[in-house]
C-alpha cells in the first residue's frame, strides 16, 4: 500500500535532514583532522558526492594573472576523463564563462540549472551530458578580493541547486577556505621557525667568536664560541662590558678605534681579552658599525691569533716530516706465482715490510691474497691491470704480527710464465702524513675561507652602507611622496610646507592649491588640537584622532575612520620650528574588520546551527541507521546502546547483526516488507518486537527507504527506528482502562446517590437520636427503659458510622489515620459478609484483642478486609468451605523481617485470611497484585481489588504475603505496624447537659429537626428563634443583629446554603459565633469554614452532648451560657 502524501513529505524531510547532518558532520571531521592540503580537498569532494548525493565534485586552483587558467587538484565521482578533456579558465572569454570561471572571476557563487540549454555552457555541454550531468554550481574559495580557487559540483538533475542548497554549500565552501588558509598558515609558520632555527644554528656552529655590543661596550648578542672561548656562562657574559675585558695596553686605544669605526664604518685591529680564569687570548678583531632598534651597535668577529700561528707551524712541521719519510723509503721486489698467490722470489726489504726477519720464513709463509684487509681488494687489483701492467695500486695488508700496513704496488703480468713481477713500497707513513696534511690543509682552508669571506662581507657591507646613505634622502622623498599615509608638514604659523599624494587621496584637496596656506582653516581637527593644547610644539609625539569614531578630515572630504599622529619638528638647537602630521586612512581596515566580524558571526551561527541539529537529532525519539542486505546495520549515534544495551561499535564492527535481535518470524516479515518496497516507491513501515541485551522485550517501528543497485539488487536501506513499546502497552491496556473507567463512572454515580441519601438519612437519624437522648435525660432512675433507650442510641450511632463508611467508600477523600483496634473492624466485616455468602461457607474468627492497635484509616482497613474475605468466599462459592480470619500480635527481629523485603524489624499486628477453596498456581500468584489482572469471568471482577489492597498496605508501612497451591486453598497474611497508643473511647453514657442562657438563632429546612432542636435547646434554658427558610432567618438577623448570641445553621438548604447565610451574617456582624452543621458536603470543608469566620463545623446527626460541646467551643468558654 502506498503511503499518504503527508507521510511522503515527512520522510523526504527526514532524509534531507539526515543528508545535511551527515554532510556537516563529515566536513567538520575532515577539517579538524586535516594535515595536508591535497588530502583535505580530495576528502571534501568525496563527502559532497557520497553524502551530499552529487554526481561529481572537483576543486581547481587559479593560475597566475597572466595565464588565468584553472588547474584541477582534486576530484571525486563518475567523471572518467572529464577534466582531462576540457579546459577551464577565468578570463572573460568563451572558455571563462562556465560557472567555474565566473565564480573565480567574480568571487560569487555561479549556477547553471540546465546545462542542456545554457548558451554559456556550450564548450562543455557534450562531455557533461554524456556523463549524465544536468546542472552545475561553482563556489569561490575566497577570503579576499581574489579567490584561491573554486569548488564545482555537478548534479544529475536540472534545477538541483535551490537557494537553500546554495546557501548551505556556500557555508561549506567558506569552511573549506578557512581550512585551506589554516593549513597554509601552519606550514608558513613552521617554515619561518625552521629558517630562524637554522640561522641560529649556523651562528652557533661557527668556530670563531661573533658578538654584538653597543657603543658603551654592553654585550647585546653573541654565539656559543664567544662564551666558550672566554669561559663564562651566557648569563655572566651579559653582565660584563666588552671594553673591560681588554688588557690595559689595548684599553687605552679604545676611543681611537671607536672614532675610526664611526668614521669608516668598519675596521680591523689586534686586541686581546681576559678569560674568566685570568688568562689572556690574543685576538684579531674585525668590527663593523650596524643599526639596531634605532641605535648604533658594533658587530665584531674575534679570531684567536695563537691558533693561526700554531696552524702555520703545524703545516710546516708536516711538510718537513713528509720529506724525511720519503728519504727513508724502502722498496720491496717480488715475483709472485699467479696460480696460488705464493711468493716465488723476494728481497729482504719486502720481508721486512711485512714484519718478517727471515726471508725464507717469509717465502714459505706469505700469501699476498690472504693478506688483504679490505674485502674485494684482490678483484679490484686484477681489474686495475691495464695492458698487463699494474701502476701504483694501493691497498691495506696485515703484517706478521697482525698490524696494518699501507702498500703501493707496481707490477707486470706475464700470462705465458704465470707470474706477476713488480715492486712494492711501504707507504704507511706517507698515508699518515697525507691524512695529517689533509686535516691541516682543511683547517687552514676553512680559516682562509672564513677570513676571505669576512673581508669580502665587510667590504660589501661598507659599500652597502655608503649606497644607503647616498640613497637615504632620495628614498625619504619617495616614501613621503608615494606613501599611502597622508603626510602634512607646517611651520610655527601653521603654513603648509608639505602635502603629499597620500594626503591628496585622503582629503581630495590638491597640493598645488594648499602649499603656503594656513592649515587651521583646512583641517578643523588641527584647529581643535591647537585650541586645546597651546604647548603643542613643545609636547611629545601624540595620537590626535580617535580611530574608532567616523569623521570628515575636511568639510569636502568623505567620511571615514582615520588615525593621526603629531610629530614636533625641531632644529639642531632643539627649538620647535613646526610640526608634522601623519594621517592613516583606516576605513578599509574597519570595513574589513566588520566583514571579519560578520564572517565570524556566520561561523558562530553555523556552529550554533550544527549544535541545534545535533541537539534535535539527540532529542528526537528516533534512531537513524543504514542497513545492508547481509543484516548488518550502521547506526548514526549512540542512542542504540541506551535502547538495546548493545554498543554502536558492536554493530559497526559486524560482530552483531540486527537479525540476531529479531525473532525468525519478525525477520521474515521485515524481508517481505523490503521486497514489496523494492517493487513500489521504495518506502515501507512495519512494527516488530526485539529482545534487548538484558532480555527485555521491546516493540519498534521501522520506517525505511530502499536503495537498489543498477542490477536491481539491494544496495542499502536508510531507516529510522521508533520505540513504540509504550504505545503497544497502551493498546493492550485499552480494554482494561475502559473497564476501569466504567467502574469509576458507576462509583461516581453511587457516590452522588449516596450523598443524597446520606443527607436525608442523617436527618432521620438526627431526629431518632435527639428524641431518644431527650427521653434518656428525662428518666430519673435506672431501669429497663433506660437500657432500651441506650440501645437505641447505640444503634443510631452505628447507623451514623455506616453512613460515614458509605460516603467514604463512594467518594474517598484524604485518609484520616488514627489509633484504632483491628478486632471490631473484623467482627463488623464478618457480620456484613455473613449476609452475602452462602450458608455452605463457615466463617471462623480468632482475635487477640489485647495487642491489636494500629495507626490507620478505619475505612481503608475495612476495605482491605472486605476485599480479602470476598475473594476467599468467591473461591469457595461452588463447593463451600471454611473462611478463617485471625488476628495475632507478632514481633519481627532482623532475621524474620528479612523474609519480607518491605518490612523493618519491630512490632506488628498480623491478620490472617485463610480459605479452603480451589487455590492458585505459581504463575497466577506472581500476577495477582498487578492492576487489572483477574481470574474471574467477565463481569465478575475488574482485577483492581488486590492491587488496591497492596497499595493501601504499602501506604500504611505494611506488607502482604500469599501462600497457595491448586486444590489446597489460599492463605493471605497482612502485617501492619502495631502501636501502644490507646484508641479513642467508643460510645459512653452521655452526661446531662448544663443549663444555658441566651438567644439562639436556629436555621434548618427540615421541619422535624427544627421542632426537635428548638425543644431541646429551650429545655436547656436557651431562648430559641427557629426558621425553616434561610432568607427569613437572614432578614430577622439583619433587622436586629445584636439580639442574637449564637447562630446554628444547616448547610444544605434551598435558595441559600448555610455557608452563604453565615458569610452574609458575618458581613453584618463580624463577631457573631456561628455553628455550621452538615451531613455531607463537597463544597465546604472545615478549613474553608474556619477561613470564612465560622466558629464550629460539625457533622450530622448530632447528639445533645456533641452540640453542647460545639457551643462551648464556639463561645471559647467552658460554660454553655451565651450571656456574660
Amino acid at each position: 500500500m502506498r503511503k499518504s502524501t503527508k507521510s511522503s513529505r515527512e520522510e523526504d524531510a527526514l532524509q534531507e535532514f539526515v543528508r545535511i547532518f551527515n554532510m556537516i558532520r563529515r566536513v567538520n571531521h575532515a577539517l579538524a583532522h586535516a594535515s595536508e592540503e591535497s588530502a583535505l580537498l580530495q576528502e571534501f569532494c568525496k563527502i559532497l558526492v557520497e553524502t551530499g548525493g552529487y554526481a561529481f565534485a572537483w576543486v581547481g586552483l587559479a593560475e597566475a594573472e597572466k595565464d588565468k587558467g584553472i588547474v584541477p587538484v582534486a576530484s571525486f565521482g563518475t567523471n572518467g576523463d572529464f577534466l582531462a578533456k576540457l579546459t577551464f579558465t577565468w578570463d572573460d572569454s568563451a572558455l571563462g564563462r562556465s560557472p567555474t570561471g565566473a565564480a573565480m572571476r567574480t568571487g560569487q557563487p555561479a549556477v547553471s540549472q540546465d546545462l542542456g540549454n545554457d548558451p554559456d555552457f556550450e564548450p562543455w555541454r557534450e562531455e557533461s551530458l554524456a556523463r549524465g550531468f544536468a546542472s552545475c554550481l561553482a563556489l569561490p574559495l575566497a577570503d579576499g578580493p581574489r579567490p584561491l580557487g573554486v569548488l564545482t559540483l555537478f548534479a544529475d538533475r536540472t534545477g538541483a541547486f535551490e537557494a537553500a542548497e546554495v546557501e548551505l554549500l556556500s557555508s561549506l565552501a567558506e569552511a573549506l577556505t578557512f581550512g585551506l588558509e589554516a593549513l597554509r598558515a601552519r606550514k608558513e609558520s613552521q617554515r619561518c621557525r625552521e629558517e630562524l632555527a637554522l640561522k641560529d644554528r649556523m651562528l652557533d656552529f661557527a668556530s670563531e667568536a661573533l658578538f654584538v655590543h653597543d657603543l658603551a661596550g654592553r654585550f647585546l648578542q653573541f654565539n656559543q664560541a664567544t662564551y666558550r672561548e672566554l669561559g663564562y656562562s651566557p648569563d655572566e657574559l651579559r653582565q660584563l662590558n666588552r671594553f673591560q675585558l681588554e688588557p690595559p695596553e689595548f684599553a687605552k686605544l679604545q676611543e681611537e678605534r671607536l672614532q675610526e669605526l664611526l668614521a669608516r664604518g668598519e675596521t680591523v685591529f689586534p686586541s686581546a681579552h681576559f678569560r674568566k680564569d685570568g688568562s689572556v687570548i690574543p685576538l684579531n678583531l674585525r668590527s663593523c658599525l650596524l643599526e639596531k632598534d634605532g641605535q648604533k651597535v658594533i658587530l665584531s668577529a674575534a679570531q684567536d691569533a695563537t691558533r693561526l700561528r700554531q696552524a702555520a707551524a703545524a703545516l710546516k712541521q708536516a711538510e718537513e716530516r713528509y720529506r724525511n719519510i720519503l728519504a727513508r723509503a724502502r722498496l720491496g721486489v717480488f715475483r709472485l706465482r699467479l696460480s696460488d698467490g705464493r711468493m716465488e722470489e723476494a728481497n729482504p726489504q719486502l720481508a721486512e715490510i711485512f714484519g718478517y726477519g727471515d726471508l725464507n720464513e717469509f717465502l714459505n709463509d706469505f700469501l699476498l691474497t690472504k693478506r688483504f684487509v679490505d674485502p674485494g681488494t684482490q678483484q679490484k687489483m686484477f681489474v686495475s691491470f691495464k695492458n698487463g701492467e699494474l701502476d701504483r695500486f694501493e691497498a691495506r695488508c696485515t703484517r706478521k704480527d697482525g698490524s696494518i700496513v699501507w702498500i703501493r704496488m707496481s707490477a707486470r703480468l706475464s700470462p705465458a710464465t704465470g707470474y706477476i713481477e713488480g715492486v712494492l713500497t711501504d707507504i704507511s707513513e706517507t698515508k699518515k702524513l697525507e691524512e695529517d696534511l689533509h686535516k691541516a690543509e682543511e683547517k687552514y682552508r676553512v680559516l682562509v675561507e672564513q677570513q676571505l669571506g669576512r673581508s669580502l662581507l665587510y667590504a660589501m657591507e661598507r659599500n652597502r652602507l655608503k649606497q644607503e646613505i647616498s640613497r637615504e634622502k632620495e628614498l625619504t622623498d619617495k616614501l613621503i611622496a608615494h606613501s599611502e599615509d597622508g603626510i602634512v608638514a607646517f611651520d610655527r604659523n601653521f603654513r603648509i610646507t608639505l602635502w603629499n599624494d597620500g594626503m591628496e587621496a585622503i582629503t581630495g584637496l590638491s597640493r598645488k592649491k594648499l602649499l603656503g596656506k594656513g592649515l587651521l582653516g583646512i583641517l578643523p581637527f588641527v584647529k581643535d588640537l591647537w585650541d586645546s593644547n597651546p604647548d603643542l610644539f613643545a609636547g611629545p609625539v601624540r595620537n590626535i584622532l580617535d580611530s574608532h569614531r567616523p569623521m570628515r578630515l575636511s568639510p569636502l572630504s568623505p567620511e571615514g575612520y582615520f588615525n593621526a599622529h603629531f610629530f614636533p619638528l625641531k632644529n639642531e638647537a632643539g627649538e620647535a620650528i613646526g610640526g608634522l602630521i601623519v594621517v592613516r586612512d583606516l576605513t578599509a581596515l574597519r570595513k574589513a574588520e566588520e566583514a571579519l566580524k560578520e564572517r565570524e558571526q556566520r561561523e558562530e551561527d553555523l556552529k550554533k546551527a550544527e549544535e541545534r541539529y545535533r541537539l534535535i537529532v539527540n532529542s528526537l525519539p528516533l534512531i537513524g541507521a543504514r542497513a545492508y542486505a547481509d543484516g548488518a546495520m550502521d547506526f548514526y549515534d549512540d542512542k542504540i546502546e541506551k535502547l538495546t544495551g548493545f554498543r554502536k561499535e558492536d554493530f559497526d564492527s559486524r560482530r552483531l547483526r540486527w537479525s540476531e535481535l529479531l525473532g525468525e518470524e519478525a525477520w521474515k516479515n521485515r524481508l517481505q516488507a523490503i521486497a514489496r518496497a523494492s517493487q513500489s516507491d521504495g518506502s515501507y513501515t512495519l512494527d516488530y518486537r526485539i529482545e534487548t541485551k538484558e532480555g527485555k522485550s521491546l516493540w519498534l517501528q521501522e520506517s525505511g527507504h530502499v536503495s537498489l543497485k543498477a542490477d536491481g539488487s539491494l544496495d542499502h536501506i536508510d531507516l529510522v527506528l521508533f520505540d513504540i513499546t509504550e504505545r503497544k502497552r497502551n493498546e493492550e491496556m485499552a480494554p482494561k482502562l475502559e473497564a476501569q473507567l466504567r467502574q469509576a463512572q458507576r462509583m461516581e454515580a453511587i457516590g452522588t446517590l449516596a450523598g443524597g441519601i446520606a443527607h436525608d438519612f442523617n436527618n432521620i437519624l438526627g431526629v431518632m437520636l435527639g428524641y431518644a437522648e431527650m427521653a434518656l435525660y428525662s428518666l430519673k432512675e435506672d431501669g429497663d427503659l433506660k437500657r432500651k433507650l441506650q440501645q437505641i442510641l447505640k444503634a443510631g450511632q452505628r447507623g451514623k458510622d455506616l453512613v460515614s463508611q458509605i460516603l467514604a467508600f463512594s467518594r474517598p477523600g484524604k485518609p484520616e489515620r488514627k489509633p484504632i483496634k483491628v478486632s471490631p473492624i473484623i467482627k463488623e466485616t464478618l457480620k456484613m459478609l455473613r449476609a452475602t455468602v452462602p450458608a455452605t461457607i463457615e466463617l471462623v474468627s480468632q482475635v487477640d484483642e489485647e495487642k491489636d492497635t494500629i495507626l490507620a484509616d478505619p475505612t481503608q482497613i475495612h476495605q482491605v478486609l472486605l476485599n480479602l474475605c470476598a475473594n476467599a468466599a468467591h473461591a469457595m462459592r461452588e463447593k463451600g468451605g471454611v473462611l478463617e480470619v485471625a488476628v495475632q500480635a507478632v514481633d519481627l527481629d532482623e532475621a524474620a523481617a528479612a523474609h519480607y523485603h518491605e518490612l523493618a524489624p519491630g512490632p506488628y499486628v498480623m491478620i490472617k485470611v485463610k480459605d479452603t477453596g480451589h487455590g492458585m498456581s505459581k504463575e497466577v500468584m506472581e500476577r495477582i497484585f498487578d492492576p487489572f489482572f483477574t481470574t474471574k469471568a467477565p463481569g465478575e471482577g475488574t482485577g483492581m481489588g488486590l492491587a488496591v489492597v497492596h497499595g493501601i498496605l504499602k501506604a500504611h508501612g505494611g506488607a502482604i504475603t500469599v501462600q497457595s497451591e491448586p486444590g489446597k486453598g489460599t492463605e493471605f497474611q497482612v502485617f501492619l505496624p502495631r502501636i501502644t497508643e490507646s484508641p479513642a473511647p467508643g460510645l459512653r453514657e452521655r452526661p446531662r447537659p448544663d443549663k444555658g442562657f441566651g438567644n439562639i438563632l436556629f436555621v434548618d429546612d427540615e421541619e422535624w429537626l427544627v421542632e426537635m432542636w428548638q425543644e431541646i435547646l429551650e429545655n436547656m434554658g436557651y431562648e430559641v428563634e427557629a426558621y425553616k427558610s434561610s432568607h427569613e432567618a437572614l432578614e430577622a438577623f439583619r433587622a436586629r443583629p445584636e439580639k442574637y448570641h449564637l447562630v446554628i445553621t444547616d448547610q444544605t438548604m434551598a435558595h441559600m446554603t448555610g455557608f452563604e447565610l453565615a458569610k452574609e451574617m458575618l458581613r453584618i456582624r463580624p463577631d457573631i459565633p456561628i455553628i455550621l452543621c452538615t451531613g455531607y458536603s463537597e463544597v465546604v470543608s472545615p478549613e474553608k469554614a474556619k477561613e470564612a469566620g465560622i466558629r464550629e463545623y460539625v457533622m450530622k446527626p448530632l447528639s445533645i452532648s456533641e452540640l453542647t460541646g460545639a457551643i462551648r467551643r464556639a463561645l471559647g468558654t467552658e460554660s454553655t451560657s451565651l450571656k456574660p
